[in-house]
């Protein structure tokens, strides 16, 4: 986790947002809180980090 970036909103833990059709294993780790489900359409620029608060940024990790 040390990889991960500070939110430079809040100063909180980030956690990755992952894009595209989820997996079983996805989703449980959804719902344990260690990443992000984004949706099934990506952008260029899209976010690829959230934190507990519901800040996010695309800076890269």
């Amino acid at each position: 986790m040390a990889d991960r970036p500070p939110c430079p909103d809040c100063g909180e833990a980030s956690i990755p947002i992952m894009y595209g059709m989820p997996s079983y294993e996805a989703f449980q780790r959804a719902e344990a809180g260690e990443l992000a489900l984004g949706g099934c359409v990506v952008f260029e620029d899209a976010p690829r980090w959230r934190c507990p608060a519901g800040h996010v940024w695309r800076e890269e990790g």
